[in-house]
């Protein structure tokens, strides 16, 4: 993540102080350079000088990142699991990065004919978009979205998240329960 080198600093006050007064274009600009930069470092000698930021500086770095919302993600996520919006080409190179999770557990292919899933999260925010069809053909879509966590927020919704999607897909009644909260 080249925009993560912007907050790796000694001198905090200073950076918050210089990007706080960035623009959005010229704070793109920046995280370009840097990519480029990082990019065309064979040696890898720029990336041993990353120092990882402390926790005020990752809340910076965390509010500027891209965002979107859950029905932008759910949209998405429909249309993978549609097989019929994107191209042929375009679906052979989403399959192995949004459904891995047949590689994590193979027995998932006993139960689903399709299951993806897409997460990102950093000390603040927790996102996670998931699909499923089952063998039957039933559909399911679950996206989650939680931001300005607290410590004890993220460590306890981490730990609990993984188990909450499975009662979720797992059986009717949570289907119902999932429908009326709009998730």
């Amino acid at each position: 993540m080249s925009s993560l080198f912007l907050y790796s600093t000694t001198d905090k006050a200073a950076l918050t102080k210089q990007f706080n007064a960035l623009t959005v274009s010229d704070y793109a600009r920046e995280i370009v350079a840097i990519h480029t930069q990082l990019k065309a470092d064979s040696s890898g000698a720029d990336k041993r000088t990353f120092i990882f930021p402390d926790i005020a500086l990752q809340k910076l770095w965390s509010d500027r990142l891209p965002a979107a919302t859950v029905d932008e993600y759910a949209g998405i996520m429909q249309k993978i699991q549609s097989r019929a919006y994107y191209s042929p080409a375009v679906q052979a190179q989403l399959d192995p990065i949004m459904e891995w999770i047949y590689e994590a557990n193979p027995a998932n292919r006993d139960v689903y004919q399709h299951i993806g899933l897409k997460g990102g999260s950093t000390a603040f925010v927790l996102t996670m978009a998931f699909y499923a069809t089952t063998k039957a053909g039933d559909r399911t879509q679950v996206v989650v979205f939680f931001n300005d966590l607290t410590t004890t927020e993220s460590a306890m919704l981490n730990k609990n998240l993984n188990a909450f999607i499975q009662k979720c897909v797992g059986t009717e009644s949570h289907k119902t329960v999932l429908k009326s909260l709009k998730l």
